[in-house]
């Protein structure tokens, strides 16, 4: 399971975002490029409920996302 907290077209407006997760401490990537966007995930989990967890913390911290069953 993959939280995404972004998706942009411009990858230069994703890597952004990356940087800014991994200064609050988070462990976020660029995931994928999905129909032109760069989806960019907060983290990867094992289980859906360790990722509603983290999720939680994020919206907590001001991030919106969504958790990607992959």
């Amino acid at each position: 399971f993959q939280i995404i907290v972004g998706c942009f077209g411009v990858q230069n407006n994703a890597n952004n975002l990356v940087e800014k997760l991994n200064n609050d401490g988070h462990s976020a990537s660029v995931y994928d490029q999905n129909k032109g966007l760069h989806r960019v995930s907060a983290g990867g989990f094992a289980s859906k409920s360790e990722a509603e967890t983290a999720l939680s913390t994020l919206r907590a911290e001001g991030y919106s996302g969504w958790i990607l069953a992959k």
